[in-house]
């Protein structure tokens, strides 16, 4: 899948196995961090999308994605209403 994900962003076709790796560790490093971020801000209850927002509010890029993405949805579920 990692390797798949690197090919679409630009990779050669089939990477170095290695890098395959390399990769993998740092997402799941990276997703290990976020998630032990959001649970923490969300005080031992059920994540909310404040506890998500939470842990990005150091990453603007992150932050402002995010937000448009949100919008998004709200755009597109508001047009699924009118049909």
């Amino acid at each position: 899948e990692v390797a798949r994900l690197m090919y679409g962003f630009g990779d050669a076709p089939t990477p170095h196995p290695d890098t395959v790796e390399l990769v993998t560790l740092l997402l799941h490093e990276y997703l290990q961090e976020y998630c032990t971020a959001v649970l923490a801000a969300a005080g031992g209850r059920k994540p909310k999308l404040p506890a998500f927002l939470h842990a990005l509010r150091h990453d603007h890029k992150k932050l402002v994605r995010v937000h448009e993405l949100l919008a998004l949805d709200q755009e597109l579920t508001s047009a699924r209403a009118t049909f």
